[in-house]
């Protein structure tokens, strides 16, 4: 192995529990991680690396992502039904306090964010129980206060709960993306949008929603449009490690809650 990254989703909250909260889980794999001599490095430093085909082994780098950007990615928040829960950004700040120069630099996170704002409205009705927690106003502040930066998870995710989306022949799924209509609408519209809201050249990593990639995507529309949507690499969900091998328009992840459900599980992982 070389490097790996690892995914959490936010609003993975069905109790406080490491397997059914992915708040709990972040903040003990946090300590997995520096424990097992894993250095938390800034996702963008490993994809320069995979393009350039420079990861050495001997780093140990791991990414921490998390996809959707709600709220609960920057904000701590009192859950309807499981009470307060500490924001990723301020387990990340706290762990940090704890930990720099003591096996850890200061830690980098990425937020993958759905950049349409209907359809942010929407989805806080058919996926967050009409709760206002998925708006973008907090995004600039953690792009530019580094603890958590903000990429591109498409214009509205395709996502299967909205009543249209820039795909107009089947929702919930990323695959279906095949002519540069729906790949412009989708991805660059996107990049557009984070860069009016966090700044010129914000928008450079692309995570494909459902961790789907359609063959078009991959052969097509991201290598030869980047001029247009100004993306360096795009990211699955395929459970592998990096390398210097990785497809910089496939690059893998883990995913929590699917692909490791326990330390142990991740500690295998980490071990393999």
């Amino acid at each position: 192995m070389t490097a790996l990254i690892l995914t959490y989703h936010s609003m993975n909250v069905d109790g406080n529990e490491y397997l059914n909260n992915d708040h709990v889980a972040l903040s003990m794999d946090l300590r997995l991680l520096t424990e097992l001599g894993w250095t938390i490095t800034p996702l963008s430093t490993i994809v320069c690396a995979v393009i350039h085909h420079k990861l050495d082994p001997v780093n140990k780098w791991v990414a921490i992502t998390f996809d959707d950007g709600s709220w609960f990615d920057w904000h701590d928040l009192d859950h309807p039904t499981h009470g307060q829960q500490k924001s990723m950004a301020n387990i990340l700040r706290d762990f940090s306090r704890m930990h720099t120069g003591r096996g850890q630099p200061p830690i980098e996170a990425t937020s993958f964010v759905i950049a349409s704002p209907q359809a942010r409205a929407q989805l806080e009705v058919t996926c967050m129980a009409g709760h206002r927690w998925w708006s973008d106003e907090w995004w600039q502040q953690a792009h530019h206060e580094g603890v958590i930066r903000i990429q591109n998870h498409s214009w509205d995710h395709n996502h299967i709960t909205l009543d249209s989306t820039a795909v107009l022949h089947e929702k919930g799924r990323f695959s279906v993306v095949s002519t540069y209509q729906e790949a412009d609408a989708e991805i660059r519209q996107a990049s557009d949008y984070l860069d009016s809201i966090c700044g010129a050249a914000t928008s450079t990593i692309f995570a494909y929603p459902y961790g789907e990639a359609s063959d078009y995507l991959v052969r097509e529309y991201l290598p030869n449009h980047t001029s247009e949507h100004r993306l360096t690499a795009a990211l699955t969900t395929e459970p592998e490690y990096v390398t210097n091998d990785s497809n910089r328009w496939l690059i893998p992840r883990f995913v929590c809650g699917c692909d490791w459900k326990s330390t142990e599980e991740l500690r295998t992982i980490l071990q393999r």
